[in-house]
């Protein structure tokens, strides 16, 4: 294995979580290398099995953010396990809890990686569930004691809880306001409930049990020979009586207490001593903006006050605690723990606050304080805390934009000629509540939702003569779909596709210093930005990007060049989820809203601190949320909005090369037409209409070359950016084609998007193979997609692991192709299908599915029942305009 491989963790659609390799650009550490080899052959045998593994892992061991996480929450497992008291009397009866404060701690911990979207509660409690049941089934069938089992993991843990100390608070003593107890429990207890003897009490006890005197002895000996406290305590005998400390004597004990814990004993101690992040805080409170447009520039007035624990306190009660006090302080009657140093930084964070309050904050500014990533309040400290208290207006707004269902319905507009399923209703809200506060819109819906028909919706919607044109950029191979879905959902756009190749009339108007004609939307390319001045210097109203992830490296021309555009606001659409990386955050959302992540330094520098501080990692997800709105096929609201299949036009362009192809294909089939007769005439429509869908395949596969580049197919390109989103998803994908040519030159294509192999399936498998080849798909094992001809994969087989279906060439009836989809969308699917049909754009493959959709003199029922004989019945005439490329 590469010495750069990292294992990842990654929740899949159906919350499961699985583990994979990447490669990474740094070099692995050998100790990482080895346990990460360890992890993932533990897997085999389930998540589980490494996760249980994980609580007992070396935290000094790096690994990714992801098995961070888990290691983490593993751990908080393996802790509570070797510090529960009564382990050896219950064994596979343990039940080992987690609380809700515990649960919503991991909640804000979790890292960006593949599937965190679906990371929610359930999953997390889900997984606590199976360490408990793996625990407890291990544990049924282990014959030695608890230790020796956990041994059998690390020789390091050490469990405790047969000798426990208390430590509580006496509020009746002034003097002495902590009272201090050790006590032991007995391995044999005849009682169901557990019995605390005090060490003196329980030597005298055990005077004539050897075995139990001698533990207890050893237990004492192990943690005073750990702990010198201990020692002392031993030696001066405090060890065998109640105690009443003072706050410097606790302040002394608590700090121990990982010492302690990791010596096997168990501590009772006041929660507050845990709650360290909420003792020390400073409180920004904003005002509400005056302005009606927001903006990341508009300036906000705030107030900064100091506060230990809830209560309020002055510099002055702050100087006189750092005077007086060491460790413990008590405040409006509660204890709280104080750290010197770190109060002492938290003044002059404070003083800075203040100084900060004379000219008040911009917004993207206060955003960075609320993640914790801004300079103006910087510390060599990465745990002071920051809270924020909104003012009503802004939190009201806010509220809204991360709950987009209570935002007030707008009136869609008339000229908007379809219908907006509910969530798409709550997407348009969204989008317009951010152009009134003028905020930029990351749309980063799953895909089969809808992104587009929002977007048009949205942009009918803002339609106005006073308004500059809009700017829509995207990929070459998007360009066609966008055209249908205008015409069909918002016909009175004025639209202008600003691409010579696609549009030549275009050229001339690009090449005009200003844009003559008042259109809504003008639509044009990445790779064309850098080449016009006109794009770049038009003040455009909104700038859009579709497939935004073309500018994820910043560092890029492109990405810089796109920056550079002025426009009122920005809008990007995008089916990656943006969570899944975040070294692509940081360019998106500068994109859309400028400022909001800081600069690229600043950004940088936060990322970093991820790994020592999880918490962040809640802090910028709450940042970003307004500004991102991601919805699933799979969330709750939205499965009851959709129809269980959801069916798409996919257009692909033909590349140069397949152009002059076509073209030279359709002067010898016009002329063989024309001199053929009968069933002769017949065989050669039949023939050309092979060859036609072979070049608007790959022309590769029509000349026979073996070369099968992505560059020459407008349908590999269009592939390519569907099983990329597909692949961030670890969904799984059926692709059907008509021809066994293409299968291998596909499977070959689709590997290098997956990282993973795939299945093929053909007329020349054999029937037992073919199903371990289903077995297989259909088992929990990764196998993202499975290439099946028409004629052996289009019935009889059940395949409902996959949530896509792709027909990558068209057969000509609905009714064989339906047959296919039905392999994914059959009894037994719970998840939503999404069916991807190709349409090479200005081809044949466009011009008869407009003919059956049409149904051009033909009925259905002819279509269907004579494969593709029908178009032979056609004229010449006819037929020959069908074959004919519109460009």
């Amino acid at each position: 294995m590469n010495n750069n491989n990292q294992l990842i963790a990654a929740i899949f659609p159906d919350g499961n979580v699985h583990l994979e390799w990447t490669t990474v650009k740094r070099k692995i550490y050998k100790n990482t290398l080895i346990l990460q080899k360890e992890i993932f052959k533990r897997s085999k045998d389930g998540f589980v099995s490494s996760l249980f593994f994980l609580g007992f892992c070396d935290e000094e061991i790096p690994l990714s953010p992801s098995l961070n996480f888990f290691r983490d929450f593993a751990h908080l497992f393996s802790f509570k396990l070797s510090h529960a008291p009564e382990l050896e009397i219950k064994r596979d009866k343990t039940e080992i809890s987690i609380t809700p404060d515990e649960m919503a701690g991991f909640l804000q911990k979790i890292p960006f990686m593949v599937g965190s979207q679906r990371f929610n509660k359930n999953v997390l409690s889900n997984l606590w569930e199976q360490l408990n049941l793996f625990f407890q089934d291990k544990i049924k069938h282990h014959e030695g004691t608890i230790e020796s089992f956990v041994h059998t993991y690390s020789m390091h843990i050490l469990l405790v809880g047969r000798m426990q100390f208390h430590l509580a608070e006496n509020p009746f003593d002034k003097i002495h306001p902590f009272s201090f107890l050790a006590t032991y429990i007995p391995r044999q207890q005849k009682k169901r409930t557990i019995q605390h003897f005090t060490i003196k009490h329980a030597l005298e006890i055990f005077d004539h049990n050897d075995r139990e005197l001698l533990e207890l002895l050893n237990t004492i000996n192990f943690a005073a020979r750990e702990c010198p406290i201990i020692q002392q305590m031993l030696e001066s005998g405090d060890l065998f009586h109640p105690l009443g400390w003072t706050a410097s004597e606790a302040y002394q004990f608590l700090k121990e207490i990982k010492l302690f814990e990791k010596s096997g004993i168990l501590c009772r101690i006041p929660d507050w001593w845990n709650k360290e992040a909420s003792s020390m805080k400073i409180n920004i409170s904003m005002h509400d903006p005056v302005p009606s447009h927001l903006g990341m520039d508009s300036i906000l007035n705030f107030n900064a006050e100091l506060l230990l624990g809830d209560t309020i306190v002055t510099e002055e009660e702050i100087h006189n605690i750092l005077n007086e006090t060491e460790g413990l302080a008590l405040v409006n009657g509660k204890w709280l723990k104080v750290d010197q140093r770190k109060l002492a930084m938290m003044l002059k964070m404070f003083e800075k606050a203040k100084d900060a309050e004379k000219k008040g904050l911009t917004f993207q500014e206060a955003i960075r304080l609320q993640m914790g990533a801004s300079e103006l309040l910087s510390s060599e400290d990465e745990d002071f805390v920051l809270e924020f208290s909104l003012g009503q207006w802004l939190k009201n707004a806010l509220e809204k934009l991360r709950n987009p269902e209570i935002i007030k319905t707008v009136s869609v507009p008339s000229t908007f000629t379809g219908t907006l399923r509910p969530y798409q209703l709550e997407g348009l809200n969204w989008l317009y509540l951010l152009h009134s506060l003028q905020f930029g819109a990351c749309l980063a819906d799953d895909m089969g939702l809808g992104k587009t028909v929002q977007l048009l919706a949205f942009l009918t919607l803002i339609k106005d003569q006073n308004n500059p044109p809009n700017l829509l950029i995207l990929p070459a191979s998007l360009v066609f779909n966008w055209q249908s879905e205008i015409q069909t959902f918002s016909p009175t756009l004025k639209v202008l596709i600003a691409h010579p190749g696609i549009n030549p009339e275009s050229k001339d108007i690009l090449n005009k210093d200003t844009l003559e004609n008042p259109y809504d939307l003008v639509i044009t390319t990445y790779n064309l930005i850098q080449k016009f001045p006109l794009l770049k210097e038009t003040k455009w109203f909104y700038v859009i990007l579709d497939e935004a992830q073309a500018i994820k490296n910043p560092n890029t021309k492109q990405s810089k060049a796109i920056k550079k555009l002025m426009s009122f606001n920005r809008i990007i659409l995008t089916g990656t989820p943006i969570e899944n990386k975040l070294s692509n955050l940081w360019s998106l959302l500068d994109f859309t809203n400028p400022g909001l992540l800081g600069t690229p330094r600043e950004f940088s520098k936060y990322t970093k601190s991820l790994s020592d501080h999880p918490n962040k990692y809640g802090k910028l997800k709450n940042v970003i949320q307004p500004y991102l709105l991601r919805r699933l096929k799979t969330d709750k609201n939205i499965v009851p909005d959709l129809p269980d299949k959801i069916e798409m036009k996919t257009y692909s362009h033909l590349s140069k090369k397949q152009i002059i192809l076509y073209n030279e294909l359709i002067k010898t089939t016009e002329s063989s037409i024309k001199e053929s007769k009968g069933i002769q005439r017949k065989g050669v429509i039949l023939s050309s209409l092979m060859k036609f869908k072979q070049i608007c395949n790959h022309p590769s596969q029509y000349t026979g070359n073996r070369h099968f580049s992505e560059n020459d197919s407008g349908k590999f390109q269009r592939l390519r950016e569907i099983c990329e989103i597909i692949f961030q998803e670890r969904e799984k994908v059926l692709i059907f084609t008509q021809f066994k040519s293409i299968i291998s030159p596909l499977e070959i294509f689709l590997k290098t998007i997956f990282g993973h192999d795939g299945l093929v399936l053909h007329g020349s498998i054999p029937t037992p193979q073919r199903k371990i080849l289903i077995d297989r798909f259909q088992s929990d094992e990764y196998i993202p997609f499975f290439i099946l001809s028409l004629k052996a994969g289009g019935v009889g087989l059940n395949l409902t692991e996959a949530n896509h279906v792709i027909h990558f060439d068209r057969w000509w009836n609905p009714a064989i192709e339906n047959q296919a989809t039905d392999r994914a969308f059959r009894i037994g699917q719970e998840k939503k299908v999404i069916v991807h049909k190709f349409i090479t754009k200005g081809t044949i493959e466009e011009n008869i599915d407009i003919m059956i959709e049409e149904k051009s003199g033909l009925s259905r029922n002819i279509i269907e029942q004579s494969k593709e004989n029908w178009l032979t019945e056609i004229d010449d005439d006819s037929l020959i305009n069908l074959f004919k490329l519109k460009l």
